[in-house]
């Protein structure tokens, strides 16, 4: 069995990869990496423990970035409660950074760079907060970003389906999921944050590329599934999806047929080993929080 091995400084814990093509693409490009260089892990979003989050203090961080972007003319008015931010308020301070960043990523100095995405995981943040049911995430990349664009991995049209649930035997509530690691929002997300103004203005950015980017996924209310529950599940998620986009009027700019749109969760590619399965969330988050992840290996 494939397995990678997180090495934080007081505990290695060890996922298994699950039986699928797309677990397999992206041990191919972790190989492929490292063999160019180290896979030296970094914490590209911070861990996001909702339970234990201080959404106030996001608020706080927003307000004060918004102020900090003002010199590269990034605008917005902010509310100063934060029971007084909306979704809609939240996804239009999402676009605007996605589109800052995207338009001027040559130009701005990496002190704004900086800046703009504490600003989307702040976002990224209230949002989770306000789930019915929260889940715990981190986001993790391994080596430099020059690498990773360098052997970049096309995502064929037939390899769409990848990009809904999948049953597998080792299910539990602790998984890598393949890294979306792309500028702004695929339809999933803007059906999932009701945000119909990505997709008029012509900025959806559905995932191309397989990268080695990882989230950590811990969800607390765990529920298994059974084979029949993930065909509901995703026949659910597509008959919401078109809903959403005949209901918005987005007809004439997006398809729930388009496979390239074809996104409903960030696939699986590994579960935790049965030997943690007694850590609980508060371990979990102690871990990521109060623990350096030092290294990572790869064992076939």
């Amino acid at each position: 069995m494939k397995q990678i091995s997180f090495n934080f400084t007081n505990n290695k814990i060890l996922f298994d990869l699950v039986d699928a093509p797309v677990a397999d693409a992206w041990w191919q490009q972790m190989q492929l990496k490292q063999t160019r260089e180290p896979l030296t892990p970094s914490i590209r979003m911070e861990p996001d423990f909702p339970r234990f989050s201080d959404v106030e203090e996001c608020n706080r961080r927003i307000l004060q970035n918004i102020k900090q972007m003002e010199e590269y003319d990034f605008y917005m008015d902010w509310p100063e409660d934060i029971n007084a931010v909306s979704q809609e308020n939240l996804n239009a301070l999402h676009q605007q950074f996605h589109a800052k960043e995207e338009l001027y990523k040559d130009e701005l100095p990496q002190s704004a760079h900086d800046t703009l995405q504490q600003i989307n995981q702040s976002v990224h943040q209230i949002e989770q907060s306000r789930a019915d049911d929260p889940v715990n995430y981190a986001v993790l990349e391994f080596g430099t970003l020059e690498t990773e664009m360098s052997i970049a991995r096309d995502i064929e049209l037939e390899e769409r389906t990848w990009f809904q649930e999948a049953y597998y035997e080792q299910q539990n509530p602790v998984s890598l999921l393949l890294g979306y690691c792309t500028l702004g929002k695929h339809l999933g997300h803007c059906v999932w944050t009701d945000d119909v103004q990505v997709v008029v203005d012509g900025m959806l950015r559905p995932q191309k590329h397989i990268y080695t980017q990882v989230l950590f996924r811990h969800e607390p209310n765990f529920q298994p599934r059974t084979p029949a529950d993930v065909q509901r599940h995703n026949l659910l998620q597509h008959q919401h999806q078109a809903r959403w986009i005949l209901e918005n009027k987005l007809e004439s700019h997006v398809s729930a047929d388009d496979p390239v749109h074809c996104y409903n969760t960030a696939p699986v590619v590994a579960y935790v080993n049965a030997q943690h399965a007694e850590l609980t969330e508060q371990d979990w988050f102690q871990i990521w929080t109060e623990q350096t992840l030092q290294t990572v290996d790869l064992q076939d």
